[in-house]
């Protein structure tokens, strides 16, 4: 049975599924983390497989209201609000628990990750909020635990290139954007117009060059997925493109 909200009582951690009203849960004050991440911060039980472990500390920007892109493959879209609160939806196909910020840096401070975290990532999310909220996060990652250096998943709809200036002055060292579809075409067909959503190529493309003039050789890039109707042509003309500008390219397959 949930709690209303006005029974609700800040959480420290949130495991998806739960079914607890959580109206506080919201950045900068929380962030949602990798499974993976959890495991290594020994906030859920668990091992890796054959005693692997995670070495990229992945955080989420989170709210209440969720992201308010419609990208059909993501399961953060906003078309999934009826079936699960954002909160217990998960994304990449795994479950993304809720963590206090503060308790997330007591641990890093505590050597909770035993060592093994060499980078933290901030994912940013299509909310009116997220732009000043990564910020506010990343300034507070960089006081507790600046030994670990951060890159920034970012969200171009909502960005000027200031916002990529901000963030390097913070302390980011990589901009990475998540363009996934290599096409115009696929892209508007995904994660445009055509899905009630509001993403524009030329506007993450925008940010890519933007990254590139700011942040410099090997300190950017962009995330391709592999599989959503591209040829193997046009997904190598984008990755060649990318690595002509000096940046690198992030490959996924795309798995429904």
């Amino acid at each position: 049975m949930s709690a209303v909200a006005s029974d609700a009582t800040p959480l420290n951690f949130y495991r998806p599924d739960y079914f607890v009203k959580t109206p506080t849960m919201r950045s900068p004050d929380y962030v949602q983390l990798s499974t993976a991440a959890a495991i290594t911060l020994g906030l859920i039980p668990g091992v890796m497989h054959r005693t692997s472990c995670t070495h990229c500390l992945n955080l989420l920007m989170t709210y209440p209201e969720g992201c308010r892109a419609n990208c059909t493959y993501c399961g953060l879209a906003r078309h999934r609000e009826e079936s699960r609160d954002y909160a217990d939806r998960n994304f990449i196909r795994v479950d993304w628990p809720t963590v206090r910020v503060d308790e997330m840096l007591e641990r890093i401070a505590a050597n909770g990750d035993k060592g093994q975290f060499e980078r933290m990532c901030i994912s940013m999310i299509t909310h009116p909020d997220s732009d000043h909220d990564t910020q506010v996060v990343l300034k507070r990652w960089m006081e507790a635990a600046p030994h670990i250096p951060v890159s920034i998943l970012s969200n171009p709809t909502t960005m000027e290139k200031q916002d990529l200036i901000d963030l390097k002055n913070l302390g980011a060292d990589i901009f990475t954007v998540a363009l996934d579809a290599v096409t115009p075409a696929i892209f508007e067909r995904t994660r445009g117009k055509t899905v009630q959503s509001p993403h524009s190529w030329d506007k993450y493309w925008q940010a890519i060059e933007w990254a590139a003039e700011i942040y410099g050789p090997e300190k950017f890039g962009a995330h391709l997925i592999c599989g959503m109707g591209e040829t193997e042509q046009e997904i190598l003309e984008v990755c060649q493109r990318i690595k002509d500008m000096g940046g690198h390219n992030h490959m996924f397959a795309f798995f429904p």
